[in-house]
């Protein structure tokens, strides 16, 4: 099968050609290289079609990943100060990838998300007779009330003529349905690991509970009430490193809890190697949510993989989207405030760094999934 993804793909190179580092964080944007990967393993070829990062270029550009894996670097749409003729640029340029494949049965177009630039496309597809997959990461935009009737009505067809979705947990699922009014054959798939950035255990490894890591959005809606019982609750022995982001008053509320706590330090926005090496030094990363959030339902922490892709160990409050994962031995779930601090000391002091085995069986399991799925749309 020929797969067209069109989703935003950041690679080195890409970024060879850009100014803005913070593109580079988003794991959104690295999944859809890894969900292209995981496609191309399974015997497909997959070109992904990426809008272009290069903001001073107006130019396209072929990229090979590997043989059979190829990304398509947009030019740029953006037109200074009107944004409807963004849209339609954007829009054209995909119905092009559909129309360079009119005739072929054996394309699949996957739209990476929500994206209004790939409704038309995703349209001109279906009535090309070719099948279309959803990727989605979340639902809370799926109908956003501010758009027209009209833009609003070509998206709900778009999804809708879709022969199947992806998606992070059955909340989304759910949502899908809710939106559609109908249900779209889907297959859950709450991310993804990087196999190939695994590495072999390291024997002399000793058990660690010292050092935590927590990497990403720490807003309100994504648990900034969680952090707060961390940096309350953190024994003086151990300690805390957060990076990311969150609005300017979580940001400066954060700097004043810390403020006396020795043993927390706030790195703010860091690059992708300030990152690799504060993993590297933690003895565990850490997770935070939400419940009460909207986003909770129809999201997943995607952290989570990028953690296991590191083959660290994750630690985190109860949630119910990580039953899933319960018996994987990278998992540490604190039942409570503090109680569950002392408890889960005592694990990490007793449990060895885990092998990397269970992320390979979970990612060959994660593999063979997407390819029976595959099969019936």
């Amino acid at each position: 099968m020929h797969v067209l993804l069109f989703g935003n793909c950041i690679t080195a190179a890409c970024s060879a050609r850009r100014d803005n580092a913070r593109y580079d964080a988003p794991a959104g944007r690295k999944k859809v290289l890894l969900l292209a990967q995981y496609m191309a393993a399974l015997g497909h070829t997959v070109e992904i079609v990426s809008p272009s990062y290069a903001k001073k270029r107006d130019d396209e550009w072929r990229e090979e990943i590997r043989p059979g894996l190829t990304v398509r670097h947009a030019p740029t749409f953006a037109v200074a100060g009107v944004a409807p003729r963004r849209q339609q640029r954007a829009a054209d340029y995909f119905c092009k990838m559909v129309q360079a494949h009119a005739g072929r049965p054996d394309v699949l177009v996957v739209s990476y998300n929500y994206h209004e630039e790939y409704a038309a496309a995703l349209l001109a597809a279906h009535a090309a007779g070719m099948k279309t997959l959803l990727e989605l990461e979340d639902g809370l935009y799926l109908d956003d009330e501010w758009k027209s009737p009209a833009r609003r009505a070509l998206e709900r067809s778009a999804y809708a003529s879709a022969s199947g979705c992806l998606v992070v947990n059955a909340g989304l699922a759910e949502r899908v349905r809710e939106v559609l009014g109908k249900a779209v054959p889907h297959l859950v798939v709450p991310g993804l690991p990087d196999l190939c950035q695994l590495g072999e255990p390291c024997e002399d490894e000793q058990p660690g509970d010292r050092r935590l890591l927590f990497a990403g959005n720490f807003g309100r809606e994504q648990g900034f009430g969680q952090l707060r019982q961390w940096i309350e609750h953190l024994p003086d022995e151990m300690e805390l490193d957060l990076t990311g982001s969150a609005g300017p008053e979580e940001v400066q509320e954060l700097q004043q809890l810390i403020s006396r706590r020795h043993n927390i330090r706030y790195h703010g926005f860091v690059t992708e190697g300030k990152l690799a090496e504060l993993r590297e030094a933690a003895d565990a990363c850490l997770l935070l949510h939400n419940p009460a959030s909207p986003y909770h339902r129809t999201q997943f922490p995607s952290k989570f993989f990028d953690y296991l892709s590191a083959n660290k160990r994750v630690v985190s409050a109860a949630d119910a989207r990580l039953e899933l994962f319960r018996g994987l031995p990278h998992l540490f779930i604190v039942e409570n405030f503090p109680a569950g601090l002392t408890a889960l000391r005592e694990r990490l002091q007793k449990t060895r760094p885990p092998s990397p085995d269970a992320i390979l069986q979970l990612g060959e399991s994660l593999r063979r999934n997407l390819g029976e799925f595959m099969k019936t749309i």
